[in-house]
């Protein structure tokens, strides 16, 4: 069976937000997207896209690389930080801390393992 393909272009967004309401247009008839909770339970189903599982080709991934990079990632995480529960609060500036070295996962890396944890979706990324 041939599953329905969808395409993402790297250059049609240069943020987070923008990422966010790019992925909602092509995804999901552009159904709101909170964070990325509400990404990964949303590419479960329910939100437009095929029961079966579809094909996400996202194009320019290096353009998407760098637009959710560390400095998106930093910037996320510090909007971020009033919210988090005291209890995590150590461990949130711990990374924080260590994307400002250019360590850990970016937004990017994020949105990448979100998208391969779902078995019936298959990702290709294109340069």
């Amino acid at each position: 069976m041939i599953k329905r393909s969808y395409k993402l272009d790297g250059d049609c967004f240069v943020g987070y937000e923008q990422f966010l309401h790019k992925i909602s247009e092509l995804l999901f008839n552009g159904a709101k997207i909170s964070n990325l909770d509400a990404f990964n339970d949303m590419l479960s189903g329910g939100y437009g896209t095929p029961d079966d599982g579809f094909v996400l080709i996202w194009e320019k991934f290096l353009e998407s690389k760098i637009a959710l990079g560390y400095s998106e990632t930093i910037l996320w995480l510090e909007a971020g930080r009033p919210t988090v529960h005291v209890t995590a609060q150590a461990d949130w500036d711990a990374r924080i801390a260590s994307a400002k070295r250019n360590q850990g996962q970016t937004l990017w890396m994020m949105f990448v393992d979100i998208i391969t944890r779902h078995k019936d979706i298959e990702l290709q990324i294109q340069p």
